[in-house]
C-alpha cells in the first residue's frame, strides 16, 4: 500500500535537521543540569572547617599571653 502523502527529498531534510537542532538543545540543556547537580554533590569546600574563632595558641607566645590571661583578655572586651 502506498501512502496518499508523499515526502519530498528536501522537506524530510528539513524536518530531519529540525529534529536534530532540538535534540541537540535538548542535550545541552540535560547535560548543563547534570552537571550542575553532581558538582553540587560532590563539591569539596566547606567554609564551617575553615572558620577562624580568634588568635591560637602561636600567636598568643608570640604576643606574650599566658592561658591564664586569656580569662580576661578576650575579643569581646575590646
Amino acid at each position: 500500500m502506498a501512502s496518499q502523502h508523499a515526502a519530498t527529498g528536501p522537506s524530510i531534510s528539513a524536518d530531519l535537521a529540525l529534529v536534530a537542532a532540538c535534540a541537540q538543545q535538548i542535550g545541552q540543556r540535560l547535560l548543563s543540569v547534570l552537571t550542575s547537580h553532581v558538582s553540587a554533590v560532590f563539591d569539596s569546600y566547606r567554609p564551617e572547617l575553615h572558620y577562624m574563632r580568634g588568635p591560637g595558641p602561636r600567636w598568643r607566645e608570640k604576643h606574650g599571653m599566658a592561658a591564664r590571661d586569656r580569662r580576661f583578655n578576650t575579643w569581646s572586651d575590646r
